[in-house]
This record gives C-alpha cells, sequence and structure tokens, in this order.
C-alpha cells in the first residue's frame, strides 16, 4: 500500500522492537536479531530476479506455514528472531511463560485480518491457514524454546 519494498518495511517496523530487545534481551540476542532480519531482507531483495512460479494458495499456505514454523522455532532456540513479533514473543515467554506459539498467532491474525480487504477472503483465509501452522509448530517447540539458552536479563 506504501509502495516500500518489503525489504525497507521489515527493517524499519522492526526498530520499536530492536529497542525493546537491546534492553529486555540483550545485545547478544539483538545482534543476532538485527543479523537475521537483515539476511532476510537481502534474500528477498535478490528474490526478485527469481522467475515467478504459480501454486494452488492452500500448497502455499501449508508449505510456507510449515517451512517458517520451523525456521523461526531454529531462531528462537538458538537465541534470536527475525525481530518485530517474535522479540515480543520471546519476551513474553521468557518473563510470564506465555507461549511464543500463541503470541505469534494473536499478533499475526490481527494483522492477517486487518488486510483481508486488500488482499481479498481467498487469499485471507489462506494466509490465516498458514497462520495456524506456524503457531502450531512454535507452539510444538515452545519447551525447547524456553529451555534455550536465551539472555537472563529477559526476566527482568
Amino acid at each position: 500500500m506504501l509502495n516500500v519494498p518489503f525489504s525497507v518495511a521489515l527493517m524499519v517496523v522492526s526498530i520499536p522492537f530492536y529497542l525493546l530487545s537491546i534492553f529486555r534481551m540483550g545485545w547478544n540476542f539483538t545482534l543476532s536479531t538485527f543479523f537475521a532480519v537483515l539476511t532476510l531482507s537481502l534474500f528477498t531483495e535478490a528474490n526478485r530476479g527469481i522467475p515467478d512460479f504459480i501454486i494452488p494458495g492452500y500448497v502455499g499456505a501449508i508449505l510456507g506455514g510449515g517451512l517458517l514454523g520451523l525456521g523461526l522455532s531454529l531462531l528462537f532456540w538458538n537465541g534470536s528472531s527475525l525481530g518485530g513479533v517474535n522479540v515480543l514473543a520471546l519476551y513474553l515467554q521468557k518473563r510470564f511463560g506465555w507461549d511464543p506459539g500463541k503470541v505469534t498467532f494473536g499478533v499475526d491474525s490481527i494483522i492477517v485480518i486487518s488486510y483481508f480487504y486488500s488482499v481479498g477472503l481467498e487469499k485471507g483465509l489462506y494466509s490465516i491457514l498458514s497462520v495456524i501452522i506456524t503457531s502450531s509448530i512454535i507452539s510444538y517447540f515452545k519447551g525447547k524454546i524456553a529451555s534455550a539458552t536465551l539472555p537472563q536479563n529477559a526476566q527482568q
């Protein structure tokens, strides 16, 4: 809607979450997260040069949600995130014991529902399916994520 590349929007939207991360999760977590977001942004830009291909929406939702859930779980498990809501989800898990999958589901669902108007019902429903799968996988690994070596000052 703003005609801003996703890579730029991702970096800018993550700024407040970097601040939360610095003060509540520590510098190592923040720098690792910044590097992960920067890498995603660069790969997103590089992806523009790859020819488009078409798969059914439900296949994209299932495969994309599954891969995203596994990838985020691995990042979380290793003391990093992809910025934004991920930082908040990990902070709330460490501070209050909240399930990061449920936090992710809640926030992502609000975001997806808010753009139903611009993408249409069918794509919106596929997005919800993807959010459900991603969040379920993160919830499945919540014990391993909680026991990961995340910064101790996140409990403050």
